[in-house]
């Protein structure tokens, strides 16, 4: 970490480069850093940004994983130095490469972190970064150095689209669903009675689940808070919530050619999405329901980017995994996670509503990190080096929702003082105006108490300026007793 930071005067740790301090900002009941008595996971800080448009981008830019997660393991070094091959974001590569294999896995590869073996490795994250930074080349590198495996991919690496769709877009909630259909032939248990295939099964088209695996890739993820918003934005970010977890796609409809039903557990799912960080904001509102929860925030400006040319590290083949199986979790882990879920329901603890999915979100990404190590049991290391994830994560999220909060703070306080002017502005009008009719009451006064006169006679008196005071001077002359009205005449009292 650079020394530019101050340490926090509470707890010693480094505070961010807003002044505010990671560690004593948390929840430390939310945050599962003790399963071991290791350091905790820590962020880097990378230098700010020399010129950027928001203290947002600045924010996202200085927050990043460490050396010690790339130095971790080859492939992590391979990841890296495909990052700056393409002078992109290592972090960025990275995201790209997790939640593309979470589109790879086996959808019969489960985890089972002590809730049964059912965990889904479905995997979503959001690159951050101005327009033109490189969120697409991070995407578009991590495709270049993963091999598709087979069978989802051809002998040179690349998908077969029929059974991967690499890379698709991301629509309404239905067309999620929609990526994982195609036809079936279904046998009606009818054979044909006559001609040249007499006596063989009769089979008929319909629409069903033909793939299993997908990766999304959305370029400008303000498209998809405004898809959010409209007409399908309560089917579309319920999708997502329930895409994560692995639950239930689509629906049956009346008309088969209309029906999408993709059934739990039955398909893998990675998505990723490329976020200016001013424009965060739209998912980061939707925490209530629970959007923002299943997202990775990473950054994809590298202010620590080499110099020079860097050579590609080459292809990379993913391990060997099973067609169906279940990575394990340590002991340790299972405990940690039960005892945490028996204190949420105890009234024990309470957690933040944004860390509410963090054992389910640190656990997809311990096991993805063993499975691309070639394992099935998740051990300390892949806890860990999740954990740098993240809090890496939280870092760039947390400082995007305190920049959101003080906008937030600042536009209602800009709308109070606007408030609080215009009414300022009617007090004075009505201050003048009550003086007017004072005035115009006294001139009233004064012609009555030379001689009575009609209403009608004290208008023609009166310049035009104060004639359309009239009715509120002679109401106000009476209510103080300075005139007497009786029917249409006036006189002075």
């Amino acid at each position: 970490m650079t020394d530019s930071y101050p340490a926090c005067p509470t707890c010693q740790a480094q505070l961010d480069p807003d002044g505010t301090c990671f560690v004593c900002a948390r929840d430390e009941a939310s945050v599962l850093l003790d399963v071991w008595p290791d350091a905790p996971p820590e962020i880097h800080y990378a230098p700010e940004p020399e010129h950027a448009d928001s203290p947002e981008v600045v924010a996202v830019a200085t927050r990043r994983l460490p050396d010690e997660f790339w130095d971790a393991r080859p492939l992590h070094k391979q990841i890296r130095q495909a990052a700056w091959a393409t002078m992109t974001h290592p972090d960025a590569v990275l995201a790209a490469v997790l939640t593309r294999v979470a589109g790879m896995v086996p959808h019969e590869v489960k985890f089972d972190s002590g809730r049964g073996p059912s965990g889904s490795m479905n995997l979503f994250a959001c690159l951050l970064a101005g327009s033109g930074i490189g969120k697409s080349e991070a995407s578009r590198a991590a495709s270049e150095l993963v091999k598709v495996p087979h069978p989802l991919g051809t002998m040179d690496g690349k998908a077969d689209f029929e059974v991967f769709r690499d890379g698709v877009g991301v629509g309404t909630g239905e067309g999620l669903a929609e990526v994982y259909m195609g036809t079936k032939e279904r046998d009606t248990t009818r054979v044909h009675k006559s001609g040249p295939f007499k006596g063989d099964p009769i089979t008929e088209k319909v629409r069903a689940q033909v793939r299993h695996n997908a990766y999304f890739y959305v370029d400008e993820g303000e498209t998809l808070t405004k898809l959010m918003r409209d007409r399908q934005g309560a089917i579309l970010g319920a999708t997502l919530r329930t895409a994560w977890v692995g639950g239930t796609l689509g629906q049956a409809n009346a008309r088969d050619e209309t029906t999408r039903m993709v059934r739990s557990g039955d398909y893998s799912m990675g998505l990723l999405v490329g976020f200016q960080p001013e424009v965060a904001a739209g998912l980061l509102s939707d925490v209530g329901p629970g959007t923002p929860q299943r997202f990775l925030w990473i950054g994809a400006q590298d202010t620590e980017m080499p110099e020079g040319d860097h050579e590609w590290p080459g292809q990379v083949d993913v391990p060997a995994w099973p067609k169906q199986g279940v990575v394990e979790f340590p002991t340790e882990v299972r405990q940690a996670l039960r005892a945490q879920t028996r204190q949420k329901h105890l009234g024990e603890v309470q957690v933040d509503p944004l860390d509410s999915h963090e054992p389910l979100m640190r656990c997809k990404l311990a096991a993805l990190l063993c499975l691309l190590d070639g394992r099935m049991h998740v051990n300390r290391e892949d806890w860990h080096l999740a954990g740098l994830i993240w809090v890496t994560s939280c870092a760039i999220r947390d400082s995007l929702l305190r920049f959101q909060k003080r906008q937030a703070d600042e536009e209602a306080e800009r709308r109070l003082d606007q408030k609080t002017q215009e009414a300022r502005a009617v007090t004075a009008a009505g201050m003048q105006a009550s003086a007017a009719v004072e005035r115009v009451a006294a001139r009233i006064k004064a012609f009555a108490e030379d001689e009575a006169l009609t209403v009608g006679a004290a208008r023609r008196k009166l310049p035009g300026r104060d004639r359309p005071l009239l009715d509120a001077a002679v109401e106000h002359a009476v209510k103080q007793r300075w005139l007497g009205l009786d029917g249409n005449v006036l006189t002075a009292l």
